[in-house]
């Protein structure tokens, strides 16, 4: 009897798989634009108004493309009250107002996906939820014009986490990794490797946000340029009210022709985020301002670091750190203010960056690591010849004290009006071996240096 029974139950279970294992495992459908397409429907959430929509049935494991033709939207799978997970969407070509990877009005959208490699598309968006979460959903545009790509949005409410775009190619004008009106933003990316962010295709926002939210807190956020041109702006992280903090910004390639910032809090605080500029990107002298953290009203900018930047700022600005370690780029970017720290490293390889407007060292605490070999007879220099090879700008608001390292070497400079008057000698670094730092470059790479005595290295003590 109990084996009778056991055999029934591997039977309805084997009926299961073949019947409804395809229900469950999603549908498969194509919209080839001519023959005889799958049937268009209306939007059962109501968010359009039109009747020329193709999605499938079911939430869950959906694959839709298109390969031509002229339809309001493409959407893997949309659904009333329901989780939409791992759907995808392929456009081929065509022209369409969206392409969402998963859409629905209450519950999660988490990893859907759309891929554009050609055609015309209004709005590419991973997934979209008005009442949940958007996590984990991709967009990658290879190819076609595409205006706005969002890898995750939710609004009214909701968190957008973990979610990423990929641009390779095409051209885009507005690109959100992780998008929400009322709710956090976190951890989500955009990457450009090619391709074309256009300010002057269609109308609205422009530009690039690892994360944006209107009411909510953006937090690690990254956006990583290495090739294409982007004409708008560049933020990891954008929030209207809230806090931006440990986002980043990513450039070693490409042409960036705007404003470039780790994190902006509208109204709100931008503490430590980041903006690392490598290789030999190409800025716009007139328009690019690089700034590691930006508060409009009267937010606190604080702990974030660049390597180049700028923030006009209406709020408390302390503990941004500027470093140019062995920069090789030639291009110029427009300015470079509002900075506390410097730390520059000089190599034989080192080029300098220009900046075109008027930089202020206002407050600031500078070092400087020059080569091996390089002469010890400081005085009689002003500031700006002993940064010809890392900085090419016009300086203002010197500070009175400047450090300094030479190999093992560790100097304090005492300037006058921008010039060297007089030189105070520290004690050099132990030997290696005897649990000092290394000869050589890279002596203030831990960013802590109070520049000055050089007392947060341990190397303040005046020769006796």
């Amino acid at each position: 009897m109990r084996k009778k029974f056991s055999l029934l139950v591997l039977s309805v279970f084997a009926a299961f798989l073949l019947a409804g294992g395809a229900a469950w495992a999603g549908e498969n459908i194509t919209y080839p634009g001519t023959g005889t397409p799958p049937a268009l429907r209306e939007d059962p959430l109501g968010w359009w108004d039109r009747s020329d929509i193709l999605y499938p049935n079911g939430s869950s494991g959906n694959t839709v493309t298109i390969t031509a033709g002229n339809i309001g939207g493409i959407i893997g799978a949309m659904v009333e009250d329901n989780n939409i997970t791992d759907n995808k969407v392929f456009v081929r070509d065509g022209t369409m107002v969206f392409a969402f990877g998963g859409a629905t009005d209450d519950g999660a959208v988490e990893r859907n996906s759309v891929e554009v490699s050609a055609g015309k598309v209004d709005r590419a968006w991973g997934g979209v939820t008005e009442e949940g979460t958007a996590a984990h959903n991709n967009v990658k545009v290879s190819g076609g014009i595409v205006e706005v790509v969002f890898g995750g949005r939710t609004a009214p409410n909701g968190e957008a986490t973990g979610n990423s775009v990929m641009i390779s190619g095409g051209t885009v004008r507005y690109i959100n990794g992780g998008n929400s009106e009322n709710g956090n933003v976190t951890g989500n990316t955009v990457t450009v490797s090619g391709g074309t962010v256009d300010d002057e295709i269609g109308y609205g926002n422009t530009g690039i946000n690892g994360g944006w939210a209107s009411e909510g807190n953006v937090t690690g956020n990254t956006v990583t340029i290495s090739g294409g041109t982007v004409k708008g702006e560049v933020k990891g992280g954008h929030t209207n009210n809230g806090n931006a903090s440990n986002n980043t910004v990513t450039i070693s390639g490409g042409m960036v022709n705007n404003q470039v910032k780790g994190g902006h809090a509208q109204d709100g605080n931008a503490t430590n985020n980041t903006v690392n500029i490598s290789g030999n990107p190409l800025f716009n002298s007139e328009k690019t301002w690089i700034s590691g953290g930006d508060s409009v009203t009267s937010g606190t900018i604080g702990g974030n670091t660049l390597n180049i930047g700028n923030s006009d700022a209406g709020g408390t600005i302390s503990g941004n750190i500027l470093n140019i370690n062995n920069y090789s780029g030639v291009s110029t970017i427009k300015g470079l203010n509002n900075f506390q720290i410097f730390n520059f490293t000089i190599t034989a390889q080192s080029k300098p960056l220009k900046v075109a407007e008027l930089v202020s060292l206002q407050g600031a605490k500078i070092a400087i690591v020059f080569p091996v070999g390089y002469s010890s007879e400081f005085k009689g220099k002003t500031l700006e010849e002993l940064l010809t090879d890392v900085i090419d700008a016009d300086l203002e608001n010197i500070p009175s004290e400047v450090g300094a390292k030479i190999g093992r070497e560790n100097y304090v400079l005492k300037l006058t009006n921008g010039t060297v008057t007089d030189v105070e000698v520290l004690e050099p670094d132990p030997k290696p071996g005897d649990g000092g730092c290394d000869t050589g470059a890279g002596i203030f790479g831990a960013l802590t240096l109070i520049t000055g005595l050089l007392a947060a290295r341990g190397f303040g003590k005046k020769k006796p």
